[in-house]
């Protein structure tokens, strides 16, 4: 019944395609589904930041730390670093950089 829905209701799957949830939230049902790359599935994420730094996200798998904000709707990337604290301070320096006003 499940894979019949979706190949009457979704199409055809798209290379490099997977099937995914319109809403987060709620469960893989009729109304909520669609075909999604991986740049759209990560946006559609819900991450809880657990680290008590904001802007600052566990690894999985491994024992470092990532930093990443939007600016707008952009995504900002800082990269990887060995503590939360030293991942924290960098999101604050770049926030300030990318936020203070260049003609002071």
């Amino acid at each position: 019944m499940f894979l019949e829905y979706v190949e009457n209701n979704l199409g055809e799957k798209k290379e490099g395609y997977s099937l995914d949830r319109i809403n987060s939230s709620l469960g893989y049902g009729p109304g909520n589904l669609r075909w999604a790359d991986a740049s759209l599935q990560k946006k559609n994420q819900k991450v809880k930041n657990q680290t008590g730094y904001k802007y600052v996200y566990a690894i999985a798998n491994s024992t470092n730390w990532q930093v990443e904000y939007k600016v707008g709707k952009k995504r900002i990337y800082l990269g990887v670093f060995k503590t939360k604290e030293e991942a924290y301070f960098a999101a604050l320096a770049s926030r300030l950089e990318t936020m203070w006003p260049k003609d002071l």
